[in-house]
């Protein structure tokens, strides 16, 4: 019986049925009437406590499974963990493009917010065309920026090199993977060369500057190389072996080392190739030794203390930039720690290249591609 139930048929126990039952007199009522009572009692709050039980004893239970199924579910990153990511990667963007001017890289960023479209790692800028003003990006060298693509980590800088009251203009481009620099063939070799855009196509390159040096028969077809050169260590021409004439040995272990000419060729070497000065060795600028400082277009490839590619390529013979000596280029890559630097052909040989344009003029206005060259350095891999 339900104690509701029970109540009822307690309710209905008449009060003259109960006075019948009682004996006259003072006697001490029967045991079997207090224990009744007893029974009553305990039977009326069994049942008041059932029905509390009931009604709102199922609530609390639903109540806390709640909080079991919220525990379960992944906490969303919160926006300050967001800062802090995004933050990394730009820590990791001025750490490694470590030259630039902080501030004007930030006004950039304010001028143009679509340059962080694909983060600081995507960051993509390209005004180096030789129709393009360049960008209002500045190193802290106070030069001012062409392009810059993080994600291969390539910056190319306007320089302007002084030389007998004369200024003189050119582009530093600074790559902070050696292991994806090469010396290429050209693909014609020996019938003739090719010029270094066509060569930088050829091999999927991103940026390419003036190799070796060739054997002019007055055809200028580039097809004979001077000297000595390895490419992808395969070995071609032979050593020029001269008084002063070097080697630049680019060897497994990503570093740059000039040798003389005539020393035999290092076994770790993976490309090379031969030409005369040497500018900064092991850290010492000797440029100043040379007799190659009279004003000409002039092609440089060298590297920083930090294993970064340098390729420097000036324009020269020409109404607004006449050219500069080799002591001035060095001078301006020991600005941006140079520790190694060959001197390579210049003239019409020189000239810079870099998806898809021409970044330096060719001294001959009649061969705006340059001169047909055997191989040239070649920085870079085109994304498929």
């Amino acid at each position: 019986m339900k104690g509701m139930d029970l109540i009822e048929a307690l309710e209905d126990i008449r009060e003259d049925w109960i006075e019948d039952a009682m004996p006259t007199g003072r006697r001490r009522p029967p045991n079997w009437l207090k224990h009744l009572s007893l029974a009553a009692c305990l039977i009326l709050m069994i049942g008041f406590s059932a029905t509390l039980l009931m009604r709102f004893g199922a609530e609390p239970q639903q109540k806390a499974a709640a909080p079991d199924a919220a525990s379960a579910m992944p906490l969303p990153a919160s926006q300050e963990e967001q800062e802090q990511e995004e933050q990394t990667e730009e820590e990791l963007f001025y750490a490694q493009f470590y030259q630039l001017d902080r501030q004007s890289m930030e006004d950039y960023i304010t001028q143009h917010p679509e340059t962080l479209k694909h983060g600081w790692q995507g960051i993509d800028i390209n005004a180096a065309g030789l129709e393009d003003g360049g960008t209002e990006l500045y190193t802290g060298q106070g030069d001012q920026v062409l392009a810059l693509d993080a994600r291969n980590g390539i910056l190319l800088i306007r320089v302007y090199l002084e030389e007998d009251g004369h200024s003189s203009r050119g582009v530093l481009a600074i790559c902070k993977n050696t292991s994806a620099l090469r010396l290429c063939g050209a693909s014609s070799l020996p019938d003739t060369g090719e010029t270094v855009g066509e060569i930088c196509e050829e091999n999927g390159g991103l940026l390419a500057m003036t190799g070796s040096t060739f054997l002019d028969d007055g055809t200028s077809n580039g097809g004979q190389i001077s000297g000595l050169a390895v490419c992808n260590g395969v070995e071609m021409g032979s050593r020029l072996g001269g008084y002063g004439d070097k080697r630049l040995e680019l060897r497994e272990d990503d570093r740059m080392y000039i040798v003389d000419s005539a020393d035999d060729l290092n076994p770790a070497t993976r490309d090379a190739c031969e030409f005369s000065p040497a500018l900064i060795v092991d850290g010492e600028n000797v440029a100043g030794n040379s007799t190659w400082n009279s004003p000409n277009p002039r092609a440089v490839l060298g590297q920083s203390a930090k294993l970064e590619t340098m390729m420097v390529v000036v324009e020269g013979r020409l109404l607004d930039s006449p050219g500069c000596g080799v002591e001035d280029i060095a001078d301006k890559l020991e600005e941006y720690g140079c520790v190694q630097a060959l001197n390579l052909d210049g003239g019409t040989s020189a000239i810079m290249y870099y998806k898809g344009k021409n970044v330096t003029r060719c001294s001959n206005t009649e061969l705006p591609n340059g001169r047909n060259m055997p191989t040239a350095w070649v920085y870079g891999e085109k994304a498929e």
